[in-house]
């Protein structure tokens, strides 16, 4: 089994083709991770690296270990594709960043320009869901967006359901019908098509889209209720 590298040694070869992902966390708040695959994601992994460099060469190891942390964790953790991962989170008094990989001291970096790098990193994504307008004809465009937390994928299915109101059950789910079927980068969707008449029930056949109140569900995970479906003028 090859030996752990030192937060040295993987600052050294810090760049954004030898990181899988930085997975950042505010409590329970969701964050958008980097991905190395994603192209709009490398400026701010090459800042990671640029933080984790001055970690480096001007670090200073601590005499408290790197603890576990609860899920209320607060930094972000910088995985290698290797499989070799670092933790970062703030330290206060003075402020500064910690650095930990789990199996040694910490180290202390106080640098006010990484301290307001790190404190930029962090993107909070939009609602789950939105959905606009609130009232649509049949034929009218509406527009959709949100995210399925599949942000490692750069390609993900967003399944979109013309469902009845109220709780999700299998009663309402065998009486939801498909209207459109689009696509998620990153987990992130925007999403602009046209309300079709029709729309794929449980079973595979056509059915009429029933007008009224209803509910736009994606997936099983959000939904936005009180969608209005009008006929067409």
């Amino acid at each position: 089994m090859p030996k752990k590298r030192s937060y040295k040694e993987l600052a050294a070869v810090c760049k954004p083709d030898t990181i899988a992902e930085v997975y950042m966390q505010e409590g329970d708040q969701l964050i958008i991770p980097l991905v190395s695959a994603n192209q709009e994601d490398l400026k701010s992994i090459n800042t990671v690296c640029g933080i984790l460099k001055k970690f480096a060469s001007s670090g200073v190891e601590d005499t408290i270990k790197e603890e576990i942390r609860s899920s209320f964790f607060h930094g972000i953790n910088i995985t290698f594709k290797t499989g070799e991962s670092l933790s970062m989170h703030y330290v206060y008094d003075p402020i500064g960043l910690a650095l930990g990989n789990t199996h040694g001291n910490r180290i202390i970096l106080n640098d006010k320009q990484a301290v307001s790098d790190f404190g930029k990193l962090k993107r909070v994504p939009q609602p789950p869901l939105s959905v606009q307008p609130n009232a649509v004809r049949l034929g009218e465009t509406l527009h959709i967006t949100g995210y399925n937390r599949e942000f490692g994928k750069e390609k993900s299915n967003v399944s979109v359901y013309w469902a009845p109101s109220g709780v999700a059950n299998s009663n309402s789910k065998d009486q939801s019908l498909l209207i459109y079927t689009g696509t998620a980068k990153f987990g992130l969707f925007d999403l602009k098509f046209k309300v079709p008449a029709s729309g794929k029930a449980a079973d595979g056949t056509m059915k009429p889209l029933p007008l009224g109140k209803r509910t736009i569900r994606v997936l099983d995970y959000a939904e936005i209720t009180n969608i209005e479906l009008l006929p067409t003028k």
